[in-house]
């Protein structure tokens, strides 16, 4: 499964009418991690902070990406490399956890099979059942072997941490601006939406959670966010038709294909992004009712289930904790 979030899965609603005080936010964009990331600060700020902040991506890419020859992961998994990083040992815990957390249905080893599909758009093409045989031998991630910085894989085995990734990588940008006296601030990485404080004085940001298959610009709802981070994983752009049949990035680890349940889109809002960005592959893994029994045992995570009728369902006690409004 290639656990990438998809760059437009929440929509940006930062409108800045109705402050009580005038607000010059200060922007930065660009192309870092494979998509389109945007950092707004809404206080005063060098923008040396702000370049320092950003390229903080080009910093964990050489960490976490699959494909960078030079990455830490990449080494890791063409054995060219047994010692890593605090910070990879981190996130190769964390997808341990969550591998734990839902019995293997959300599961970092599943790189050899992910590398068989192609949802770029280059090459839509079902790959041959053997070779999916094949590749699922190499997909356990119970098998890796971590003691200190020290991270054995069994042979051919491939890891694939694009499921936590971004959201770690948000973390860090927020802690970084922390650092520097940030205190109002929105970091997008590619749709994985953290906000530190709110807009304005007593307003929050509004964040537009993207209505499937539609239109980018199209939002299933609206909500009202302060200080929390809003995550979402689906099946809608990543994707691709072969007689008529809906193959998507979000791949089984035990089929090797993708999941087939009954759900198009979830989205997690907690206070750590890292933590909403495997859950939101997490929860859609397990489908609707078992999805739901999950994030509801997680104490300060929120979860929004779009079905494939379309229905939108909420985690427990949803309306107690966050303003929002469907869309018209």
């Amino acid at each position: 499964m290639k656990y990438l979030k998809c760059a437009f899965l929440l929509t940006l609603c930062l409108l800045l009418t109705g402050c009580k005080k005038q607000i010059k936010p200060t922007t930065l964009s660009a192309l870092k991690l494979n998509t389109y990331v945007s950092i707004t600060v809404y206080d005063e700020i060098d923008q040396s902070v702000l370049n320092d902040a950003i390229n903080l991506c080009d910093h964990y890419d050489k960490i976490f990406s699959k494909t960078n020859k030079d990455s830490e992961l990449y080494r890791l998994n063409n054995r060219e490399i047994t010692v890593v990083s605090d910070d990879l040992k981190n996130v190769i815990n964390t997808g341990i956890e969550y591998g734990n957390l839902t019995q293997g249905s959300f599961d970092i080893s599943i790189g050899a099979v992910n590398s068989l599909w192609d949802f770029s758009g280059n090459n839509n093409a079902v790959p041959s059942a053997s070779l999916i045989k094949e590749a699922l031998l190499y997909v356990d991630y119970s098998k890796i072997q971590i003691e200190g910085n020290t991270v054995i894989l069994p042979e051919n085995m491939q890891l694939d941490l694009g499921a936590i990734a971004k959201g770690y990588i948000a973390d860090r940008i927020k802690e970084f601006l922390t650092q520097k006296g940030v205190k109002n601030a929105i970091i997008n990485l590619g749709g994985n939406v953290l906000c530190m404080g709110e807009k304005s004085k007593d307003e929050a940001f509004v964040i537009g959670v993207q209505k499937p298959f539609a239109n980018t610009s199209e939002v299933a709802l609206t909500l009202e966010i302060k200080d929390k981070t809003v995550v979402s994983a689906g099946i809608y752009e990543r994707c691709f038709f072969v007689d008529d049949n809906l193959y998507h990035h979000i791949i089984n680890p035990s089929t090797g294909y993708s999941y087939n349940n009954d759900l198009v889109a979830v989205t997690i809002i907690c206070d750590k992004s890292e933590t909403a960005d495997a859950l939101s592959t997490s929860c859609y893994s397990l489908g609707l009712n078992k999805g739901l029994e999950l994030i509801n045992s997680i104490d300060g995570c929120h979860a929004i289930f779009i079905t494939k009728d379309y229905d939108i369902v909420f985690s427990k006690d949803f309306e107690n904790y966050f303003k929002f409004n469907f869309a018209k």
